[in-house]
């Protein structure tokens, strides 16, 4: 029936997922002296008592454990309102909805898409309907598939399936449902009003929703499970945060090339990918060096991570991509000016777990030579956000980790305050119920997702011609579409998603709505590097 609290037991429930959890967390021990903070920080939530239907936020510091203390809760919540329960793990990026996927099916020791399932908006491969004629029965192949313990979805997914008629197959599963929206504030700031109201309606359907954060934007009226986390914003006083003037890209360079002569093991984060492919052309023969974009196959992306955990890498240049999910961590990080949280975001990827004595944080405005001198920063994020960041370091030289939150705190009011959290009259065409208005809404803004599919091997190219036949095989549609999700899922690693401007043509194959690109093409498109090769005026493609 409708709602997910009338579901049968699943894997998780019934077959002691709660004691699995709890001997997961009892094996992590206490190794690093952080580690008795992460301990306190889940007794916190353990001894809170949950009701139905509330607005939860957990906001503790990056580094402490939250994915583990968003799921306890989670638990927590089943435990006391009823077992069956689906839980809803909602993340700001794709990249890292594979992480949590696999740090749960750690957790649980499963595999089972029964228990856990990934589900994000680049999830559905486009099936030509014309040679199916099968889309309904795709749609309810999906929904049916809806009934795992545990679905991992991005903000898009959720937000999307909740406000417009594209992708309503979740709605039926949210009554009695429990929602972790994990780094809230990675939503762009036009939207968060709508967000607010349809997130503070859910607990009318009986859901209960929990809001994970380091830098809480003031939009939602939540009761906070971690009664002293002030507390821990202060023993997490793990780096200091510097705040240089202006530079344009070339004086950026001069700058990074002294800095980098002490041999600091540095993270170099910046805002576009022309931004950083020319520092890391600029940096790399300094010390071992990694590069870091969503344009990156996730088959290399890992391998990098992987030298990073085992300090195999003295000098990393990424985009914004290891701002959320990636536990690296390095003992100074250098980040072109972002949004307030974004620094606070990057700043968790220094000497997280205390492995120095202070780590450091640089945060320097780079500008744009080759077009007027404009701040790399605004390409990305636009001018509000910057103007209010600026205005919120206005002054400040240095500042420690146990000071940020004032800084978070004026920064989010004067977003709030100044700018239109509900640009696009959302909220209007829902009190007016103008469906139409509301079936163009789209959470990421003017750009179209184009997955590419890159052959760089052997074993993707067999992957590839085995869903090719596969297709051409006349056989049972249900068994032919579970035997083809399976062979996406293997192609996972080989595909990047790149955010371009709508209207950009291709002149490749097309497959399964993916841009197949095949190894005579490899040397022009994709650099083992840098990733994929695509230009454009700027800043390059988007993350």
């Amino acid at each position: 029936s409708g709602g997910s609290h009338t579901r049968g037991c699943g894997y998780i429930t019934c077959a002691g997922g709660s004691g699995r959890f709890e001997s997961y967390i009892s094996n992590l021990g206490e190794k690093s002296g952080i580690d008795r903070y992460r301990n306190e920080f889940q007794a916190e939530i353990r001894a809170y008592t949950p009701k139905a239907g509330r607005i939860y936020s957990i906001t503790a510091p990056t580094g402490i454990g939250k994915t583990i203390g968003n799921i306890l809760f989670a638990l927590k919540i089943r435990e006391e309102l009823g077992e069956n329960r689906m839980i809803i793990y909602s993340l700001p990026f794709i990249n890292i909805i594979e992480q949590t996927v696999s740090l749960l099916q750690k957790i649980f020791s499963t595999r089972d898409p029964l228990s856990i399932l990934p589900y994000h908006h680049l999830a559905d491969p486009d099936y030509d309907e014309s040679e199916y004629h099968m889309e309904e029965n795709i749609r309810k192949f999906i929904m049916e598939s809806w009934t795992s313990d545990i679905i991992v979805t991005t903000f898009v997914s959720l937000i999307e399936n909740l406000i417009t008629n594209r992708r309503s197959i979740i709605f039926h599963r949210i009554p009695g449902s429990i929602i972790i929206l994990d780094e809230i504030q990675a939503i762009r700031h036009e939207i968060w009003g709508a967000v607010e109201r349809i997130f503070e309606f859910l607990p009318k359907l009986g859901a209960t929703v929990i809001i994970s954060t380091a830098t809480r934007p003031m939009i939602f009226k939540t009761t906070e499970i971690v009664g002293n986390n002030v507390k821990y914003f202060e023993v997490m006083n793990r780096t200091k945060l510097k705040v240089m003037n202006a530079m344009n890209l070339s004086g950026f360079k001069d700058f990074l090339r002294d800095l980098l002569s002490d041999g600091k093991r540095t993270l170099i984060i910046l805002n576009t990918i022309r931004e950083a492919e020319e520092i890391y052309d600029h940096v790399k023969n300094i010390g071992d060096s990694c590069f870091l974009s969503s344009l990156v196959l996730p088959i290399h992306r890992l391998g990098r991570i992987e030298k990073i955990y085992s300090k195999k890498v003295d000098i990393c240049v990424s985009t914004q991509v290891v701002e959320a999910g990636v536990d690296i961590s390095f003992e100074r990080v250098v980040r072109d000016l972002g949004p307030v949280d974004s620094i606070v975001q990057s700043a968790g990827r220094c000497n997280r777990n205390f492995e120095y004595d202070r780590g450091e944080v640089i945060v320097v405005p780079v500008m744009d030579e080759q077009n007027r001198n404009i701040l790399f920063s605004k390409y990305v994020y636009g001018s509000f956000l910057i103007d209010q960041t600026m205005k919120a370091l206005d002054g400040i030289n240095e500042v420690e980790e146990k000071d940020f939150q004032r800084i978070v705190d004026g920064y989010f009011m004067n977003v709030v305050n100044l700018g239109n959290t509900d640009r696009e009259g959302i909220m209007e065409s829902i009190r007016k119920l103008s469906f139409d208005d509301l079936s163009g809404f789209s959470v990421i803004k003017d750009t179209v997702n184009v997955p590419f599919l890159i052959l760089i091997d052997d074993k993707s190219e067999e992957i590839f011609e085995e869903l090719l036949d596969l297709r051409r095989r006349n056989m049972d549609k249900f068994t032919k579409l579970a035997m083809m999700d399976k062979l996406f899922k293997k192609l996972s690693p080989y595909i990047v998603n790149a955010r371009m401007n709508s209207g950009i043509s291709m002149p490749f194959e097309k497959e399964f709505g993916m841009v197949v690109i095949r190894r005579d093409f490899l040397e022009s498109w994709y650099d083992s590097d840098k990733g994929l090769r695509i230009r454009e005026k700027g800043g390059s493609i988007l993350i």
